[in-house]
């Protein structure tokens, strides 16, 4: 949700990925990132712990992580200018 909320926000300012990003955008970006990476390392933990672990978990959080992987590498791109 918060990666998908702060790529839509970085793609609305930085359309050309050359313009400066404000800085609650910079800001939601690092707290998004962040927030994914915890509970992205906490949930697998914790069904394992609990028994609740099944390959159909195992396949939607890698689906999950391929999709958000590269709108976290665009922001990145945004949040350095590296446009065209």
């Amino acid at each position: 949700g918060l990666v998908v909320l702060q790529f839509v926000g970085m793609w609305m300012v930085c359309p050309t990925m050359t313009e400066v990003p404000p800085p609650w955008l910079c800001f939601l970006g690092g707290l998004a990132i962040f927030t994914y990476l915890i509970l992205d390392n906490t949930d697998g933990k914790q069904a394992r712990r609990t028994g609740a672990a099944s390959p159909l978990g195992l396949l939607f959080d890698h689906g999950l992580d391929a999709f958000l992987s590269p709108l976290g590498a665009i922001n990145a791109m945004c949040l350095v200018r590296s446009g065209p």
